[in-house]
């Protein structure tokens, strides 16, 4: 009797720039994410749950795999009765998600019991962002990155959009002196305010990589990472469903004045490049 074959997948690092990578900050782009079987439980589930249209970028479905209705809002989300009227008693989703995470080399990541299906139809997209956090209804940790798995595939648009984040720029601009000023004696503008007047400027953000959208595969990236979506083409919908991911009780740190868990504890220290775990080989590419 063959034995079967396992399931493989391949985790590649993104980098925004050579400072990220020594930094060990990174976002991972995953092909071949989960097993078939995994794949159509979500798809079934999403044609279970009602299409809420209250958010102007995209349709959306949501569920929570919490026991009760204690669902809080995430923040910037407007409260929807679908968040709270449709849950899930068995939490096969996270688990699913949670046990993938372990076999990319990346358990010390978890998933929230909170997410959505996102939807977009032909010209949808969504601006240049960066996502904000989400806190975890049990344990109260804080989300510190976005997860999204591709359950379509777009042979044309629909890409995430990664982006450096652009660095402002102060320009000083000096302060001409009054005739007064010039009769009093004084010779620069150093002389007659303590600093000279400031303009700041932006950068327009670089882009790093645009990761197409294809079925069965996956996208991790921190929260404050600069990104879009681009616009979808006709006959192609993009559907994915997003999750919020905070990191494991026993490898949480401190937190920040502004609750975001530190990104440089979003990865891990050591370099990986093959992991090999039962029933999966899971393949890293710096």
């Amino acid at each position: 009797m063959l034995s079967p074959i396992p399931h493989v997948s391949i985790v590649r690092k993104i980098h925004r720039s050579k400072e990220d990578e020594l930094a060990h900050e990174c976002a991972y782009n995953i092909v071949n994410a989960f097993p078939t079987t995994i794949l159509d439980k979500l798809n079934q589930l999403r044609h279970d749950i009602p299409l809420d249209h209250s958010r102007p970028t995209c349709p959306r479905r949501y569920f929570t795999e919490l026991p009760s209705v204690e669902a809080e809002q995430d923040e910037g989300e407007q409260p929807t009765t679908h968040i709270q009227q449709y849950r899930i008693n068995d939490p096969w989703v996270g688990k699913s998600i949670d046990l993938a995470l372990q076999t990319w080399g990346l358990g010390h990541l978890k998933s929230l019991p909170k997410f959505r299906f996102l939807e977009y139809g032909e010209g949808g997209h969504m601006i240049q962002h960066q996502d904000g956090f989400s806190v975890h209804p049990t344990h109260g940790t804080t989300s510190v990155a976005t997860m999204l798995i591709y359950l379509s595939t777009c042979h044309e648009g629909g890409q995430t959009a990664i982006y450096q984040t652009p660095k402002k720029r102060i320009k000083k601009k000096k302060k001409r002196l009054t005739k007064q000023q010039r009769k009093d004696g004084k010779t620069n503008a150093t002389q007659v305010m303590e600093q000279p007047e400031t303009k700041v400027a932006k950068e327009v953000p670089q882009l790093v990589e645009a990761v197409p959208a294809i079925l069965n595969s996956a996208l991790i990236f921190p929260h404050p990472w600069l990104h879009a979506g681009l616009p979808v083409v006709a006959k192609h919908p993009k559907i994915c469903l997003r999750v919020d991911l905070c990191l494991a009780v026993e490898q949480c740190g401190q937190v920040d004045t502004q609750g975001y868990l530190k990104v440089k504890d979003f990865i891990k220290k050591e370099e990986v490049d093959v992991v090999g775990v039962p029933h999966t080989c899971t393949q890293v590419h710096t």
